[in-house]
């Protein structure tokens, strides 16, 4: 076989595979098709020696594909001072072929609170200031256009008004912008590392048990936060101890592998609050599914009371609030339950949802709220 055989072999191949499966990102399309293509034209050698040139071929071609669908980024704020993120040959495919950004691109910090008089410290890997390694830890994560500002330090006050505890707001607004969304969505991973590597050091640095630590976000901040527990447990061998994801974050996440959203085996316990669980084009914007330790369904989880019902809040594009009222009454909740509201599972007098969760609260639950504040 003549090496314009194998060019002409694989231009028979890479039509019919892009037909086939469309929806499947580009570079595993290649792959697939050259691996495909390789076996074909290998059964028609007479003589495998002849077929040199389209092994190098899609050897060279692989090698193009991996390095053009990963980043490695160098950096000490993340696990081991490096990390390379692929997003062709494994689960990540959820990205629209937009890779990690590196640390230096995603703006994140730490800013440390343990009382309500402190205006923040901000802390780094190595540099963990007043941390007080007895004290619970509760690390907060924005979502999509979001930074520390919108609810993370109205969390913060409700927390410290209720107990000392270290409270670690952690600001990526830059990260996760929005004007690509799926770039926020791959950002994902290089958040959830830098977060996971702060864990860690608190851990083993610092001295805190990882039954201390409590991770809470918010839509594409849930994510996050699962991909810190996952980091978390590469680096360490063990689970932080709790995760509460706020309405995850549908669009980029549902319709892939549990490795790339919010799951149950993300933290010993994993409790989810789902105030908008419906598809995009219905107007939610959370997980239409089940995949926490507990799930609580709140008011059924998608429309809430005193918000526009889906699709019309699609409707209020210049007021982002009505747009998400449903998505964002999540966080509302979860503040309220560290106040004064009690958010009673219907039908299990043992169990709440909120601050007050805990693992005797398991499976799908639902919950049912008043329609004005505090909502309980």
């Amino acid at each position: 076989m003549r090496l314009k055989d194998h060019v002409v072999c694989l231009s028979a191949c890479l039509p019919v595979c892009l037909s086939v499966r469309p929806s499947v990102c580009l570079s595993v399309c290649l792959s697939v098709c050259l691996s495909v293509c390789l076996s074909v034209c290998l059964l028609s050698c007479q003589c495998t020696s002849h077929c040199s040139h389209i092994s190098i071929s899609f050897i060279l071609s692989v090698s193009f594909i991996s390095t053009f669908s990963r980043r490695c980024c160098q950096n000490e704020e993340l696990p081991k001072g490096c990390e390379c993120f692929g997003i062709a040959f494994n689960d990540f495919k959820n990205t629209g072929l937009r890779r990690p950004q590196c640390p230096e691109n995603v703006g994140l910090t730490f800013w440390l609170y343990q009382d309500l008089e402190n205006s923040g410290t901000q802390i780094k890997v190595g540099d963990l200031s007043t941390f007080d390694p007895s004290l619970q830890t509760r690390v907060l994560g924005h979502g999509l256009l979001e930074s520390k500002e919108n609810w993370e330090l109205k969390l913060k006050d409700a927390l410290l008004n209720r107990e000392k505890m270290n409270v670690i707001a952690v600001d990526y607004k830059d990260g996760v912008d929005g004007y690509e969304y799926f770039q926020s969505v791959a950002n994902a991973r290089t958040l959830g590392a830098m977060i996971g590597r702060l864990l860690q050091d608190l851990h083993e640095s610092a001295g805190a048990s990882t039954d201390t630590f409590h991770l809470i976000g918010h839509s594409l901040g849930a994510h996050i936060m699962g991909s810190a527990g996952v980091e978390f447990r590469r680096l360490t061998g063990a689970n932080v101890g709790r995760i509460t994801g706020l309405d995850p974050g549908g669009l980029g996440f549902k319709q892939f592998k549990d490795s790339v959203y919010l799951d149950k085996t993300d933290g010993d316990f994993v409790d989810i609050i789902h105030t908008n669980a419906e598809e995009v084009s219905r107007g939610g914007f959370g997980f239409p599914k089940s995949v926490g330790s507990a799930d609580f369904y709140v008011n059924g989880g998608i429309d809430q009371p005193g918000c526009p019902t889906r699709p019309s809040n699609l409707l209020y594009f210049n007021d982002l609030a009505k747009v998400f009222c449903s998505h964002r009454r999540s966080v509302t909740l979860f503040i309220n339950s560290v106040n004064d509201c009690q958010f009673q599972a219907d039908g299990d007098d043992g169990c709440v949802m909120g601050f007050d969760a805990s693992p005797v609260c398991q499976g799908d639950l639902r919950v049912t709220t008043t329609s004005e504040e505090p909502f309980c």
